[in-house]
């Protein structure tokens, strides 16, 4: 955990990963904005159930872009 948060500032970025309740030591983070990560890691997780996306099964980027927009207008319509 504290390798991603090391590469992370390095980068420039701000990490938004919350710390094991557990850990000894309790680091910040901006819940607000995790609640907002959790979305769209969820999203991601949704869209895994889609094999044609999982899988890349289209050779162009274009194909692909396409169907990941089609996969997204289902998981936003629920179908």
């Amino acid at each position: 955990m504290d390798a991603n948060r090391a590469a992370v500032d390095q980068l420039g970025g701000i990490a938004v990963i919350a710390a094991n309740a557990s850990r000894s030591l309790k680091l910040d983070f901006d819940k607000q904005t995790y609640k907002e990560r959790h979305k769209i890691e969820n999203l991601f997780g949704r869209s895994k159930g889609y094999r044609r996306i999982a899988t890349r099964y289209e050779k162009l980027a274009e194909t692909y872009a396409d169907f990941t927009t089609l996969g997204g207008a289902m998981i936003w319509l629920k179908l």
